[in-house]
């Protein structure tokens, strides 16, 4: 690569070998043309191998028949590697190694290229009390958690936007396998870039819990509960968030914390059991993400104080030991509470708006009957419209529309048999056929979400009619 004044793979003074701006500039004639003249499409998949243990002590106490303390500690410990070593491809675009790092691409001065190259620790410390007390029909449960997270980051690639792009040259913070000269003169002209570093970030939050059930009877209860939790930024924000000085204000990704709360009935008797409940749930630094597959990264976007609520409910029926009968259903209301900027001098418009993605309503029921060897199910779920962006607005292009502001609601209904050998001897064996998706129906399944009402995002399709089969034996 020669690198241009501005930065990027052009006419210049200074070559260097690395994966710049997304691609590979490894000076080898790789498909063997006899020039350095071509664009080679490579295999550049992602590679993360993790080393993870855990420990976990409990001790419990029992102060009476009714009354039980119990005190924990947890500690947890990640070592993630995270590569994207390069490999080649045949004339028909196949692999030929799917796992490039067995047979690497390499540059011209015998350097494996790469298009991410960073180490990540993640180690937890917990330490967690609980109490448990029964007076009479009233059952009481109170505790309390104390999480310590650490993040030690080593990037050792250069950081070039605040989205998770990066420039790879080779291992090291020092000296990159171009050399010194190389890696000055690629900051010569990349001031933005920032070089490789070490990043770490500490995380801590007291989580109080607590929740009652009262019984009424032998065949009802009641319930509340309450509980604070919190859910750190993973590595993929805080790699991001190297683009800005360690000690710039506002730079250091904050994490998510939620005060939740429930109440609800349960009923139990014979063959009926039935639930409702309903909950409400209150966000701090709502972080949400979408994966952009055609880049690689995953983009987040940080929506504020977020309230949720809703009710859940369900009831399971058996007229007869060989038949069971299962509705639920559920609503769902959210709350973006405050604007989100956009840049220094504008925002998106969503204070009052509901969170993209989710969807306000779903139900659906289920029916499983048992003749003999043979055991037949149906279940079928309706999934209501989600807004496409947290402005709840179309989608639009040049001020035409491209798509409206929520996707549709689409049902699902799925199939299953089983067949029991044991007629024929057989006792723990059967053969299974399982039918995902009867009617073909096409459906969004899952989407990020986005600010922007102008941008189109990723989406997952949902999988197709599929049929399946399975013969299962047991000895």
């Amino acid at each position: 690569c020669r690198l241009a004044s501005n930065g990027r793979c052009g006419s210049g003074a200074t070559t260097v070998y690395g994966f710049v701006g997304g691609r590979p500039y490894t000076g080898v004639d790789l498909n063997g043309d006899g020039d350095l003249l071509d664009a080679v499409t490579i295999l550049q998949p992602s590679h993360t191998r993790t080393r993870r243990y855990g420990v976990i002590a409990n001790l419990r106490y029992d102060i009476n028949d009714a009354n039980t303390v119990r005190v924990s500690y947890t500690h947890d410990y990640a070592n993630h590697r995270q590569t994207g070593t390069i490999g080649l491809l045949d004339a028909t675009g196949t692999p030929l190694d799917v796992f490039p790092i067995n047979n690497p691409i390499i540059d011209v001065n015998g350097n494996v290229l790469t298009k991410r190259d960073r180490q990540s620790l993640a180690i937890l410390d917990k330490v967690a009390a609980e109490y448990r007390g029964e007076f009479g029909a009233l059952t009481v449960n109170i505790g309390a958690a104390l999480p310590f997270y650490k993040r030690q980051l080593d990037q050792y690639c250069f950081t070039t936007s605040s989205s998770g792009f990066v420039d790879c040259f080779g291992t090291g913070f020092a000296t990159s396998a171009n050399g010194a000269a190389a890696d000055a003169a690629y900051a010569a002209v990349n001031t933005n870039a920032i070089a490789p570093q070490q990043r770490n970030y500490s995380y801590s939050k007291f989580l109080p819990t607590g929740g009652l059930v009262y019984h009424i009877g032998n065949s009802a209860s009641i319930f509340a509960s309450y509980s604070k939790n919190i859910s750190v930024p993973g590595t993929d924000p805080l790699y991001n968030s190297i683009y800005y000085p360690a000690d710039a204000p506002g730079t250091q990704p904050k994490p998510e914390t939620t005060d939740s709360f429930d109440l609800g009935a349960r009923y139990r008797s014979g063959n009926v059991q039935a639930q409702i409940s309903g909950w409400y749930t209150s966000f701090q630094n709502r972080l949400a993400s979408a994966y952009d597959p055609v880049n690689d990264i995953v983009v987040f976007r940080n929506l504020g104080k977020v309230e949720k609520y809703g009710v859940d409910g369900s009831i399971a029926f058996q007229p007869v030991p060989q038949i069971s009968l299962y509705l639920f259903g559920s609503y769902l209301k959210s709350k973006i509470k405050d604007d989100v900027a956009a840049s220094a001098t504008s925002v998106y418009l969503t204070a009052g708006k509901a969170e993209s993605g989710n969807p306000e309503w779903s139900f659906g029921a289920s029916a499983r009957g048992k003749l003999g060897p043979v055991e037949l199910g149906v279940n079928a779920k309706r999934t209501g419209p989600r807004f496409y962006n947290d402005q709840n607005l179309p989608v639009t292009s040049g001020g035409v529309e491209v798509y409206p502001a929520k996707l549709p609601a689409y049902t699902l209904v799925n199939l299953d048999a089983r067949l029991s050998l044991a007629p024929i001897g057989m006792e723990k064996a059967y053969v299974q056929l399982n039918v995902y998706n009867l009617f073909d129906e096409f459906f969004v399944g899952g989407f990020g979400g986005t600010l922007s009402s102008s941008s189109v995002q990723f989406a997952q399709i949902g999988a197709p009619r599929t049929i399946s089969g399975t013969v299962v034996f047991a000895f």
